[in-house]
């Protein structure tokens, strides 16, 4: 190796490992049944639903919600059933099937809701 030349010498990289210890789930007080449907469009849409895609009714955040108001109970949860608290974690990661930005705003208003959540 000539004297302007030098080599790079990395340490073996470790994989990260995670472990899921808990599990917490929220859906929203606002049941909104299959029939709501039926009269907004005025024809049968119940059977289309349940047998097309087995949705039998929906939860509906409030107008005054937030997503955070979703996430922070089910972390809640999450960390009971692990039996941990919020400042024995190293991150909580949300998901939702139609929530396109539920990590920005989950993160931002798990952060933000930190002494709450720490003290369960």
């Amino acid at each position: 190796m000539s004297p302007s030349t030098s080599a790079q010498v990395t340490a073996p990289v470790s994989p990260v490992r995670a472990t899921i210890t808990g599990l917490g789930l929220y859906a929203p007080p606002n049941v909104v049944e299959n029939g709501f449907f039926d009269e907004k469009y005025k024809r049968d849409m119940t059977t289309f639903l349940v047998q097309q895609r087995n949705i039998k009714k929906r939860h509906f955040m409030l107008p005054e919600q937030a997503t955070s108001d979703l996430i922070l109970p089910a972390a809640i949860e999450a960390m009971s059933a692990a039996g941990v608290s919020a400042r024995d974690l190293d991150l909580i990661i949300d998901r939702h099937p139609r929530l396109r930005f539920t990590f920005d705003l989950g993160r931002r208003s798990i952060q933000t809701s930190g002494d709450t959540c720490g003290n369960v």
